[in-house]
């Protein structure tokens, strides 16, 4: 889980345009500097894209940290590889 929640880290850095060490992992995103909605989706984005994945909308409406973002994508991955391989 630790690569996951350092690439949404990474995306999230780039994403607000604020350096990674102000972003932590428990951080409601929400009370971030620059937030604006679009930019959760951006990350949602960026975060399909990197792992292969398709994170269905309504998982993600609760989403409100890196964390809880990260464990959606170890959950979506797992149950993906699942029906890919069944």
């Amino acid at each position: 889980m630790d690569e996951v929640i350092e690439f949404i880290l990474e995306e999230a850095s780039r994403i607000f345009d604020m350096p990674a060490d102000r972003l932590t992992p428990d951080m409601d995103l929400r009370k971030v500097e620059n937030f604006e909605s679009i930019r959760i989706y951006e990350i949602l984005l960026g975060v399909e894209q990197h792992f292969g994945i398709v994170m269905p909308e309504e998982q993600t409406l609760g989403v409100r940290s890196i964390r809880e973002f990260a464990e959606l994508v170890v959950r979506i991955r797992g149950e993906q590889a699942g029906t890919a391989s069944a």
